[in-house]
């Protein structure tokens, strides 16, 4: 019997990347977005004709608890169970201090951790009563360290999910395992859109002198889902590359 994944933010960069990973693995997918409808349907018609696996796509807001247990129930009622959990959906938007309001300030955090917390909170409960389940969170660099103050809102919510990731391994140990990666920069779609000379300054600051594929964050995540990280539970796993190192 096929396990089954759930991955939010699945819809593009790294949550596509993983989804298309464990597909590869002949599991159940779930893939969730919020942005676009059609977009995420595509995702979800390629790894059928690409894997021949069974997907379910989830549209909708996973930092609000009331859709998660919408979301929730239809999942359990398709594939009855679910094995493991990657919470990957997020945003991010650069602007000055001056210029970020509380309320934007608070959107980044309800969005990034938030979601998260509700997410972990419903399918984690879930995995504990079937006394299994792996837990894994996409965090960042960003919440280990101060990179540039145009971030603080992301900053101040990856470094919220390190925090949670440590929480939720204290509440359901001792049968799910929740770990954490955090990427560095990652060459995914909306970075591709920056400026040149800033991501080549930045490619620089990387010991490893690239940028991180997202198939190579997937590659971390089968790590912490597969039975070869059976003694990690609340841990924060750096795939950056270097670039903490360098930076230091």
């Amino acid at each position: 019997m096929s396990k089954t994944i759930v991955i939010t933010g699945a819809q593009q960069g790294i949550g596509k990347a993983i989804a298309e990973h464990f597909a590869k693995l002949n599991w159940n997918i779930v893939i969730n977005d919020k942005n676009s409808k059609a977009k995420l349907e595509r995702v979800k018609q390629n790894l059928i004709a690409k894997y021949n696996v069974k997907v379910l796509s989830c549209f909708g807001d996973v930092s609000q608890e009331e859709y998660v247990n919408l979301m929730f129930n239809e999942i359990i009622s398709t594939f009855k169970k679910v094995d493991a959990l990657v919470n990957n959906a997020g945003i991010v938007e650069d602007m000055d201090v001056k210029d970020r309001s509380v309320m934007l300030f608070n959107k980044t955090i309800i969005n990034n951790a938030g979601s998260v917390f509700a997410m972990s909170k419903i399918f984690g409960a879930h995995m504990f009563k079937n006394k299994s389940g792996k837990i894994v969170n996409i965090s960042s660099t960003n919440g280990d360290q101060t990179i540039y103050p145009t971030s603080i809102d992301y900053d101040a919510s990856k470094a919220a999910i390190n925090n949670l990731t440590k929480n939720f391994a204290i509440e359901f140990a001792p049968y799910v395992l929740v770990n954490a990666v955090m990427p560095g920069w990652v060459m995914t779609e909306m970075n591709k859109q920056l400026d040149k000379e800033f991501l080549e300054n930045e490619r620089k600051r990387i010991l490893l002198n690239k940028f991180t594929k997202p198939q190579e964050i997937a590659n971390v995540v089968e790590f912490l889902i597969s039975e070869k990280s059976s003694a990690l539970t609340g841990s924060i796993i750096c795939a950056d590359g270097g670039l903490s190192i360098k930076s230091v």
